[in-house]
Order: structure tokens, then C-alpha cells, then sequence
């Protein structure tokens, strides 16, 4: 399968989910240097389909600082989305 845009395939992952599924996506750091629209797409998705209860999202970065400020921080457009944040070492 081939996905033009980021939001084609999140909104494809959203609108076929049928059981309790969780999406993973690894680097997430990377993905938003290479393509910064993805925060705002990855918002409207998570405001339209993680509610429904059978969808949830894990976002993994090595990046630390930028997980903080530019993913989950004030002002950006996932804040307040989170409902646990991990970091290793704690």
C-alpha cells in the first residue's frame, strides 16, 4: 500500500480500526524534522479517533528535547493530549 500524505494514512489506520488496536510510531522526532506538518495532522487525528476508545497511540523519540518542546510543550499543537509520558532513565 501507498499513502501520498501523512494525514491519507493516518485517516486510512483511523477508518479501518474494527478491534482495540494501537499504533506505534517509532523516531517520531525524525518524522517531524522531515516533515512538520505531521504534528498538526497527528492532532486532528488523535482529536477525531482516539476518543472512540478503540484506537491508541504510542509515540516513540530519541530525541528528548524535542519530544519536550516542539511535540508535547506548551503551544504545540499536541499539547495537552498526552495521558502518560515515560522517559528513560527516569
Amino acid at each position: 500500500m501507498r499513502f501520498d500524505s501523512i494525514d491519507s494514512l493516518l485517516y486510512f489506520v483511523g477508518g479501518n480500526v474494527k478491534e482495540d488496536t494501537v499504533l506505534i510510531i517509532d523516531e517520531f522526532t525524525y518524522w517531524c524534522r522531515a516533515e512538520p506538518c505531521v504534528l498538526g495532522e497527528l492532532q486532528r487525528f488523535v482529536d477525531r479517533y482516539i476518543d472512540r476508545g478503540r484506537l491508541g497511540i504510542i509515540i516513540i523519540g530519541s530525541l528528548v528535547g524535542v519530544m519536550i518542546r516542539s511535540v508535547l510543550g506548551g503551544g504545540t499543537p499536541l499539547y495537552g493530549r498526552a495521558n502518560l509520558r515515560l522517559r528513560y532513565p527516569s
